[in-house]
């Protein structure tokens, strides 16, 4: 992006460190397989991402697979935070500090995928049809492509507050985090006597959804020039001077039609023959107000025998150890029950022999021995409420080098903890994608790999000595004493043990010393 297209984006504060998981290559795989879709042919061509951001997700999927990864960004702090983070790997990465007009110009490589996030409703016309030229160009006619974005009608009602919070920061400070501070108490004062806010019933939910987001998360997506909500229908047109078509949802969960939509709704929406009208209204019906989206250059679907033979022979692995995982899933419709006892044997199978990858006919094969047959077919929807909930993956063969870039970049990862809870994601050689890793966790594989033993109230000691490191408390206020501070790291520190530590020991994504 010239300067003159950077002023539309926001480019005076750093991005968060953000994983959005849906733009793996090897879920975006997989999420066209559970669609009916025959996925882009496995090849040694890279994946590239447009506009990174702090590159967590590109850093922990170079660092846990073979394929190349390829990352373009033009902000230059971003771009030299990422590259002295994969100093401590020696994963095959590669990264531009380039704007996408530049990039155009001189890349010289094709790819097997491509994703943006938080990109495409940010900046201008002129940069989209930037974007749309490299997927043209660049993307191997086998590719996928995944895009999110906002979208109308659901982010409509916004339009006027964004606006006004661009425009009042400009006068503060122009676009720092005062201006930031600034705009949101002069329209914090004016919603309570505005007609505005009073006759648009999504203001106040959404409002008071602003003091859970991270500033810096506020700042890129409210203070920029550019804010382009579309119909889905005028996203598709854009993006068709690529030649691509929509493929699917990026979610899995949007493939389970009947938790959104009602069967008047579905049968209004079957009669529309043009896919990209149909999702236009789909997205009225729901008042979808962001979307990620997978797009295709050539879509072949594939039979229901076909789908089911890849399907079966799908290895899948758990992300997350048993404990705490909800037996429920939320819809547009409302909160709807995994089928039972089914979900429970799959997941209790995935979580045996100590989190071991299992393909799907031998899940298939677990419960039929459980007196719980079912076809692949039957077995379909669970896997993609399980994947669109994050607790599956595909998993890949685990290698020696994915083993150690991935341990040396958690190892870096986690020395972030000390600071805040900015990171949340660590590598997973197994899955070949991130597994989520709390602060408090971080530290406690800080406390391990230092004292190198299990015992937790080792780690619990060491943690506690060494608390003068952080400069954020990692235990809660209220406590008192070092005795008190003791029992709850104690405490923390054998749950995590016991559940997410013994994860991320079957995943390889740390050293285990014996």
């Amino acid at each position: 992006m010239t300067n003159a297209v950077n002023n539309e984006y926001l480019a005076t504060s750093t991005y968060i460190y953000a994983y959005f998981r849906q733009q793996h290559p090897a879920l975006m795989h997989w999420t066209q397989l559970l669609a009916g879709i025959e996925p882009t042919t496995q090849s040694d061509l890279p994946h590239l991402e447009l506009g990174f951001g702090q590159g967590l997700g590109l850093a922990i999927t170079a660092a846990s697979n073979d394929a190349q990864q390829v990352g373009v960004d033009f902000m230059a702090e971003q771009v030299d935070n990422l590259r002295e983070l994969m100093q401590h790997t020696k994963a095959n990465v590669v990264l531009h500090q380039s704007d996408f007009a530049t990039f155009l110009i001189t890349n010289t490589q094709h790819f097997q995928s491509m994703s943006l996030h938080g990109v495409w409703s940010w900046v201008s016309a002129e940069t989209r049809a930037q974007i749309a030229a490299i997927i043209d160009q660049f993307l191997i006619d086998d590719g996928v492509v995944y895009i999110s974005h906002n979208c109308l009608p659901g982010r409509a009602a916004l339009q006027p507050a964004q606006r006004l919070i661009h425009h009042t920061a400009q006068l503060f400070n122009e676009q720092g985090d005062s201006g930031l501070n600034a705009a949101l108490a002069v329209l914090g004062s004016a919603l309570p006597i505005s007609r505005y806010a009073q006759q648009t019933p999504t203001i106040a939910s959404w409002w008071h959804s602003l003091s859970t987001e991270n500033p810096r998360y506020l700042a890129h997506e409210y203070l920029g020039n550019a804010w382009h909500p579309m119909l889905f229908s005028d996203m598709a047109h854009s993006v068709s001077t690529a030649s691509l078509k929509f493929a699917c949802s990026a979610d899995a969960i949007e493939l389970l039609t009947d938790i959104h939509l009602t069967s008047e709704q579905q049968a209004w929406l079957n009669v529309i023959p043009d896919i990209n009208l149909k999702q236009s209204y789909q997205d009225l019906l729901r008042n979808t107000g962001f979307r990620r989206d997978l797009w295709r250059k050539q879509i072949r679907f594939l039979s229901a025998a076909e789908q089911s033979q890849r399907i079966a022979n799908q290895a899948l692995v758990l992300l997350h150890p048993l404990v705490g995982l909800s037996k429920s899933m939320q819809g547009d419709l409302g909160e709807f029950e995994l089928p039972q006892p089914y979900t429970e044997q799959i997941l209790t199978y995935l979580a045996s022999a100590q989190f071991s990858a299992k393909k799907v006919f031998q899940i298939q094969d677990n419960l039929s021995a459980q007196q719980l047959a079912l076809t692949i077919e039957q077995i379909k929807p669970i896997l993609i409420a399980l994947t669109g909930l994050g607790y599956i993956h595909p998993a890949q063969t685990l290698q020696a080098n994915n083993i150690e870039n991935a341990q040396n970049l958690n190892r870096a990862l986690c020395a972030y903890a000390w600071q805040d809870n900015r990171i949340g994601y660590l590598a997973s050689p197994l899955a070949g994608c991130g597994i989520q890793v709390s602060r408090l966790q971080q530290l406690f594989l800080l406390a391990y790999e230092a004292t190198k033993t299990l015992d937790v109230a080792c780690w619990a000691s060491w943690l506690w000595l060494n608390r003068e490191k952080a400069i954020q408390p990692f235990t809660p206020s209220e406590l008192n004493g070092d005795a008190a501070n003791m029992r709850w790291l104690t405490t923390q520190a054998e749950a995590f043990k016991e559940g997410r530590f013994a994860l991320l020991s079957a995943h390889q994504s740390i050293v285990v010393y014996s």
